[in-house]
Parts: C-alpha cells; structure tokens; sequence
C-alpha cells in the first residue's frame, strides 16, 4: 500500500468527500486528488494534520505499519475510582492535581458527531496543560464548562472547531486566549450499548 491510497481509506472512513476533507485543512479538492494519486506529496506539517486528525501514527499514514495507532493504557487501571466519570456541564470539574493523570468525561452534546462521537459516549482525558494543534482536547472556557474539539493556531489567535457543521468554530484573540484553560487531551472514546 502507498500513501496515496492509506490516505483516500482514512478520508472515505470519514465519509468525506475530497472537497470536505480538503476544506478541514484548507486545501484544495484538486490537491486532495493528487495526493490521493500519489502526484503530489504533503509537506510535513500537512502530513502532521493529517496525523493528528485520523488518530493514527506517522508510520502508519506513511505505510511502514500496519498498526494504526498506539495503545492506550488500559482504561480501568487509570482511574483510582472507576466511578470517577466528570459531566462537562457541572460543577465538579476534574482536580488537575489529582495524582492520577487520566480521568473521564461524560459527553453531553452531539458536538463531534461528524467524528462519530456522540452525546452519551466517553472521553478518556490525560491531562495535560500544553496544547498539542489539531488533536482533541478537552477546555476549560468559563468557570463551569468543559469543552471537546479540536484546537488550531492561526495568526494570533486559536480556533476551536468542533465535527458539526451546525456548530461554528470558536475564535479566541487577545487577552481571550489566556483565559482558555487546557485540561488535557482526548485519548479515547468509549462507548456503551445496553443488551
């Protein structure tokens, strides 16, 4: 297998078209095209974004692995009390200083459906307060809200986007982004079917 065609599987998992994926990113339907047919290469910062974005290695985005991505640890081992389950619209957000470096969140909204995460499911966080561009990450906007999607620099300023094209990405300029609060960042999601 090439780039080219990992990258065509990774987008139509997605369901996006060429046009869609290349305006996530800002490019071109035509250059989507001639990666996809291996014409044209990304430069790295692309290839990065692109990494980030479907959650997989680089050596799997450049063919060198079949293991699409690294293992998280197992979730019932991080959490001194498996109960420990945050809502991101409550008050009792999540103690940072807390020994344990993961916790979980509750999803309340549909925010991210176009990711395939819904409200109901799971986000297992580790924290963090640095912010890493284009992977899911869990905010603190305000003082009661906790906030998943997908952090961009842009210019001067940070955008917030979120997989629903009902819900507009968030601008934060100036004085604006030293009040966004990052907790850490989305390592899986998890969800749970009742039989």
């Amino acid at each position: 297998m090439d780039l080219g065609t990992r990258l065509k599987r990774l987008r139509q998992e997605k369901n996006l078209t060429q046009s869609q994926f290349g305006a996530i990113f800002n490019l071109a339907e035509s250059t989507i095209s001639l990666y996809e047919a291996n014409k044209r290469c990304p430069d790295f910062i692309i290839l990065k974004l692109f990494i980030n974005y479907f959650n997989v290695t680089a050596d799997y985005l450049l063919c060198l692995s079949d293991k699409r991505n690294f293992d998280p640890p197992n979730p019932a081992s991080l959490l001194n009390d498996p109960s420990e389950v945050y809502d991101c619209d409550k008050h009792n957000l999540p103690d940072i200083s807390n020994k344990c470096p993961y916790f979980w969140i509750k999803i309340k909204d549909d925010f991210l459906r176009e990711e395939g995460i819904l409200a109901g499911d799971f986000a297992l966080i580790k924290k963090q307060p640095t912010l890493e561009e284009g992977k899911l990450h869990a905010i603190n906007i305000n003082e009661n809200i906790i906030n998943i999607g997908r952090i961009f620099k842009k210019n001067n300023a940070l955008v917030l986007t979120y997989a629903n094209h009902n819900c507009p990405p968030l601008l934060f300029t100036g004085k604006e982004i030293e009040s966004i609060k990052v907790i850490g960042k989305v390592i899986k999601i998890l969800r749970f079917y009742e039989i």
